[in-house]
């Protein structure tokens, strides 16, 4: 996977929200076939897994492709100034094994109109 695997986030409130991510290996695009994906956040590393909040995810498989969602009732739950981290987890649906191909961090944006 990429060295760097950061991507900060900034999420509208009350808005549909999807962010699509190319995962790739050793320079080339992974193949997710036989791969599942999950995605959620919390406001904090340590705060109990059973916290966690879960994205929508899809996969194009033979593009290396990951897409994450969420939909504007569940953006509406994020609390403005309140500091998220996230994870996207590729799972080998063979052995189980867990590999973390994104993280970082979200931050939500109020919206006046919506």
């Amino acid at each position: 996977m990429a060295a760097d695997n950061t991507v900060n986030l900034i999420i509208n409130q009350k808005a549909n929200f999807e962010v699509s991510f190319t995962i790739k290996e050793n320079g080339s695009v992974k193949n997710l076939a036989n791969h599942s994906v999950i995605a959620e956040y919390k406001t904090d590393y340590s705060a109990l897994d059973s916290s966690a909040q879960s994205f929508t995810c899809n996969t194009q498989a033979s593009n290396g492709i990951v897409t994450i969602s969420l939909t504007h009732s569940e953006t509406a739950n994020l609390i403005y100034g309140q500091k998220y981290y996230y994870d996207v987890v590729l799972i080998n649906d063979s052995t189980s094994f867990r590999t973390r191909v994104v993280e970082g961090t979200i931050k939500a944006s109020p919206g006046a109109a919506i």
